[in-house]
């Protein structure tokens, strides 16, 4: 599968969020194509509040696919961070129906499933973790893996990259000590597995990681912090979704880089978030 090709399949399959039942919609976002010949309107009464204790959904059930997200209540409670989930989210689900209505008839009922969770974080430094499933009618169904953090004092959203004063230098020095981690991990992965871990097997990894690791903000925009038991962040632990850099079969890698290799182009109003010695 070529990169292209694996990317525009990535945005299609991805999710979507959506704020608790009664709160309006965009009417950007409100009609979304179900179909060549038709709409579907994505409404707020799709949102539903589960009945299990602290957990809401949004789910909704059609003839041509279906999806389910789930989110806590304490996320929902903070309306800067549902506002930038919503953001993104919101677009994610109108590619998703889009993606399904024109699928071919033979390609099966499409289902998505996706959680909500907070993840390691800091005050200033909070960080959203969405993990699940999308299923269109291929041999397996394909992870879905989406990281946000979120600035207090901001009350924005960040991507990794803008963490730093140079965000180049930054991920050229993010970007080799993670290659040198991910080529260690699918080496071992291989000796388990009993897979070629011969000098062709190595090269061929090695430009797979290339590929897939090198310092752009795309490749490293799913990060999460790991705290210190001092509640700093001491290192950002990058994931690499399935086919980004090794084959599906070898799942997500992560890439957990030591902060003390980017500190000094930590801006000054996150340096204190971080351990930097």
């Amino acid at each position: 599968m070529s990169r292209s090709v694996l990317v525009l399949l990535l945005l299609c399959l991805s999710c979507a969020f959506a704020a608790c039942d009664g709160a309006p919609e965009s009417p950007d976002s409100a009609q979304v194509a179900a179909a060549p010949e038709a709409t579907t309107e994505v409404s707020p009464e799709a949102s539903v509040p589960a009945s299990s204790a602290g957990i809401q959904q949004r789910h909704e059930s059609t003839e041509r696919y279906e999806y389910r997200v789930r989110w806590p209540d304490e996320l929902a409670r903070d309306a800067g961070i549902e506002a930038a989930m919503r953001a993104i989210a919101d677009d994610r689900l109108q590619e998703f129906i889009e993606a399904a209505g024109s699928a071919p008839a033979d390609s099966g009922r499409w289902t998505l499933e996706l959680d909500f969770s907070a993840c390691a974080g800091t005050a200033e430094l909070r960080c959203i973790a969405a993990d699940g499933s999308v299923f269109t009618g291929g041999a397996h169904p394909l992870p879905i893996i989406e990281r946000l953090l979120y600035s207090s004092t901001r009350s924005t959203a960040l991507r990794p990259d803008q963490l730093f004063t140079d965000a180049d230098a930054a991920l050229r020095a993010i970007s080799a000590r993670a290659s040198e981690m991910l080529l260690t991990q699918r080496i071992a992965q291989a000796a388990v597995s009993g897979a070629p871990a011969d000098a062709a097997a190595r090269a061929s990894m090695r430009g797979e990681i290339a590929s897939g690791a090198e310092p752009s903000p795309a490749n490293y925009r799913l990060a999460e912090p790991v705290v210190s038991g001092s509640g700093r962040i001491n290192a950002l632990k990058f994931l690499f979704a399935p086919y980004q850099v090794a084959s599906y079969a070898e799942g997500t890698l992560v890439a957990e880089v030591p902060a003390t290799v980017f500190a000094q182009w930590l801006r000054p109003e996150f340096a204190g978030e971080f351990v930097t010695r």
